[in-house]
Parts: structure tokens; sequence; C-alpha cells
């Protein structure tokens, strides 16, 4: 009777074990020959900031990964995206702009609204270098006459005439943070086309932010107030 019982106990053990040891080899064993590493959660657009939303981490097979793949999300987080990353990619540090233009102490992002623009670049793209030039319409006909007037008839709407930039009222070499369109979108290049060198827009640039110091700010919202607006031409 005790030899029938150490054999019911004895099976039972080893029933018990197998199904440890089945269920240790279901969830551990795709790990033992695996790597963590990240990869996307959903498509990611050009000049998108990457926030943890975007990333996990999964477990790949470590034959399947490739060199210098990012194991670790937390260096991604607030970065921005270069290109168009589609969904369930792993993920690399050169695909991500890893000098993002940030304002220090005594700088400033200023946010140049259409209605403030003469004229701008449409081939203008973030971190762009330009040099910015200031126009405004003056209007001869609310000004007294001059024996040189007597020829021009004030009331017609050509007597205003643009008033042309001095070069010390340029602003030179200002960094481009962004280009948005009317949707507040960043305005990105597209596949078809050429345009200055450059890739053609897929939407149209509706406002600019500059990366300014203080007192560019000040000079740039003074000649604003002033009825001016900005030429803003790249440079390179």
């Amino acid at each position: 009777m005790l030899r029938i019982k150490l054999r019911m106990m004895g099976s039972l053990a080893i029933f018990i074990l197998g199904t440890a040891m089945l269920a240790g080899l279901y969830y551990y064993g795709p790990k033992w020959n695996t790597k963590p590493v990240v990869i996307t959660t959903t498509l990611l657009h050009a000049n998108e900031v990457i926030t943890p939303g975007h990333l996990k981490i999964m477990n790949i097979p470590k034959d399947n990964i490739p060199a210098y793949a990012i194991t670790v999300p937390d260096q991604l987080i607030g970065l921005t995206a270069l290109n168009v990353i589609p969904s369930g990619s792993m993920l690399y540090e050169e695909w991500f702009d890893q000098d993002p233009l940030i304002p220090v102490s005594g700088e400033v992002i200023l946010p140049v609204p259409s209605s403030s623009l003469y004229a701008v670049n449409s081939s203008l793209r973030a971190k762009d270098r330009v040099n910015i030039l200031f126009f405004r319409t003056v209007d001869n006909r609310n000004r007294e006459r001059s024996p040189q007037d007597e020829t021009i008839d004030l009331d017609d709407p050509a007597a205003q005439q643009l008033e042309q930039p001095s070069k010390e009222d340029m602003i030179p070499n200002v960094s481009v943070v962004s280009v948005r369109s009317s949707g507040g979108n960043m305005v990105m290049d597209t596949p078809e086309g050429k345009s200055n060198d450059r890739l053609t827009t897929s939407e149209q640039i509706n406002n600019v932010e500059l990366l300014a110091t203080d007192d560019m700010a000040k000079i740039i919202q003074k000649k604003l107030e002033a009825g001016y607006t900005l030429w803003i031409a790249r440079t390179k």
C-alpha cells in the first residue's frame, strides 16, 4: 500500500514539474535567443516630435536585428523624425534630428504670420539660414505737395510707392526653426519636381518661426508695428 502511494506521489510530482517546465518554455522560451528593440507603434511623419506613445519594446530574434538598432526608448523622446517612418519599424539614430533649434538664455522663437510676410522662398525649410529685409508701402497721397510732385496725381492708387529697404536695416544670418502651412503643419518636401535646387513643397507656406535674440526680436517687433513687412530670403 505504501509503495502504491509513493508511486502516485512520484507521478504527481513529475506531472507538476512537467507542467511547470512547459509553462516556463511557453513564457520564457521565445526570449532566450531574442533581444529587446524599440519599434514604432504608428506611422511617423517627417518633422514629427517623438513621444512615448509612438514607441514600444519588442523582443526580436538576435539574428534579425541590424547593428545600431536603438534598444532604449528614452534616447528618442523629444527628438524630431527627419523623414517618414512606417509603423513597426526598428529605429536608428541617424533617422532623427539630434540637434534641434532650442532657444537658450537671451533667445526666443519668434513667429511671423503670413500677414507680416512680404516675401519668402517657397523652398524655405526648418534650419535654413535667412536674411531679413523690411518693406512697407508709403502713401504719397497724404503728404504735402512739392514742386517735384506737380506731375503726380496724388489721388491715383499708383501714387502708393514701395519703400525700399536699406542695407543697414537688414538682419543677416537668422536661423529658421519651422515653416508651417495654414493648417499648422510643417511644410515638407515631396518626391516629385524640383524648385530652387530643392524638391517642391507639399503645402503653401503660411507662417515662419525664427530663432531670434531678444534684441533682434525687439527690432522686428518695432518694424512690424511701424507697418513694415518682412522679406525672409534664404541664403543656404
